[in-house]
Formats: C-alpha cells, structure tokens, sequence
C-alpha cells in the first residue's frame, strides 16, 4: 500500500504531529510521542495484512494505546471530565 499524504493516514499522521507540538507546552510531549509513535507502528502493520492472530493482538494493543491517550487528554491542565 502507497503511503497518500492527502488520504486517511496521511491526515491522521499530520493531526499526532499537530498535537506533539501543541502539547509540549503542556509538559506532556515524551509520553504522548511515544503513545503516537506506538500507534503509528501498530496501524502500518495494520496495513500489511497480518493474519487473524496478530490481528487481534494489534487491535488489543490499539485499545490501550488509545486508552493511555484518554487518559493523558484528561490530565491536561484546565480540564476535567465535568467541562466536557
């Protein structure tokens, strides 16, 4: 599969990198790049088709990535699940 800047992953990519500069001020860059740099990882091998098995541990794994990231937006200063 071609990479397309303007498709789907290439839109995706340009969003992680907007919001690993935007939250750096925050004092939460390192493990926000490291959870975007695990998704990214896991999505390409999304993308090589792997069987069933792997499959389902790569969609486990985008689970808690995504997790992990719930929790960091929740922890960002002048927020709290009450204003949203």
């Amino acid at each position: 599969m071609d990479f397309d800047p303007g498709g789907p992953l290439g839109i995706v990519w340009a969003a992680f990198c907007w919001i690993s500069r935007l939250l750096e001020a925050f004092g939460m860059r390192r493990p926000l790049a490291r959870l975007l740099a695990q998704k990214q990882q896991v999505i390409e091998r999304l993308q090589e088709n792997p069987g069933p098995q792997e499959r389902e541990e790569l969609g486990r794994l985008l689970e808690k990535i995504d997790t992990a990231l719930s929790f960091l937006d929740e922890a960002r200063p002048g927020t709290s699940r009450v204003e949203r």
